[in-house]
């Protein structure tokens, strides 16, 4: 399963990047999944239900909610930790993302591989344009 990272679903729903023709074309192989920080950064970033009403229509329903688990989240925490001692911040919504596709082997469609440096993760960028 593909867990999405929330930039790529804001530019699918913005129609930016030919994100969503990208997700569609994922989508033939794999599910499309996504988290529940990705769901909290969707809410602090759109301006208006409707707004959120008409990503919800249009997007999220034709994927899968993954429920961040007890393991997830300690897991995010230790990554947290371990990358804090080698001078590497990561913010907690990213150590969280991170952490749901490690812990349920899912691959990373993210367009920020830098903010997930951890080589246990499955991470797949996606393109530019």
């Amino acid at each position: 399963m593909y867990l999405i990272d929330t930039s790529i679903i804001i530019d699918a729903l913005k129609s930016k990047r030919s994100r969503l023709e990208f997700l569609q074309r994922l989508s033939r192989s794999e599910a499309l999944a996504f988290c529940s920080i990705v769901v909290a950064e969707l809410f602090a970033g759109f301006t208006s239900t409707a707004e959120l009403a008409k990503a919800q229509a249009d997007l999220l329903d034709t994927m899968v909610f993954i429920t961040t688990s007890q393991s997830a989240a300690e897991l995010a925490g230790s990554l947290m930790h371990e990358y804090k001692r080698k001078g590497v911040t990561l913010s907690l919504q990213d150590a969280m993302i991170a952490a749901v596709a490690i812990a349920g082997g899912h691959t990373l469609i993210t367009d920020n591989k830098k903010h997930f440096p951890m080589p246990e993760l499955i991470v797949l960028a996606a393109p530019s344009s």
